[in-house]
């Protein structure tokens, strides 16, 4: 399912901490789930870890009918190329996202964040520099 690595294909159903509407407290997926009549979107941001997309992935399997938004911060492929020392920005043009991901061990996680970003109703990032780095580790415009 998802076309993702199944290690992180079996996560999809383990619980993750995601935020119902505006105002709402976090919730696990499958609480939200369970209120489905009431929830009608959840927000989803992503910062370090990969249980926030794994939650969109949940939704989208179990109750398509609550939309989400997904906003990224960065990418785990963008953090390992410019934790590694390479220029991220500089060198986009020059890297091939699925080789680099195999090049830092990320490959799971990297295909998490793009099923994730492919399967929220609504994708957005935080700065147009992030924006930059998603249209090339996603190969899609955030």
């Amino acid at each position: 399912m998802y076309g993702i690595n199944k290690v992180w294909n079996n996560l999809i159903n383990q619980k993750a901490d995601l935020k119902p509407g505006a105002g709402g407290r976090y919730e696990k997926a499958e609480e939200i789930a369970n209120r489905k009549k009431e929830v009608r979107l959840v927000l989803v941001r992503k910062w370090f870890t990969s249980k926030e997309t794994i939650g969109i992935l949940y939704l989208e399997e179990h109750v398509p009918q609550i939309a989400t938004v997904f906003t990224t911060h960065a990418t785990v492929l963008g953090r390992s190329i410019a934790g590694n020392g390479f220029p991220l920005y500089e060198g986009l043009s020059k890297f091939d996202p699925a080789q680099e991901a195999r090049k830092f061990n990320v490959t799971a996680k990297h295909s998490l964040e793009m099923c994730a970003a492919k399967f929220a109703d609504c994708f957005t990032t935080v700065s147009e520099i992030t924006s930059k780095e998603i249209t090339f580790c996603f190969r899609k415009n955030g």
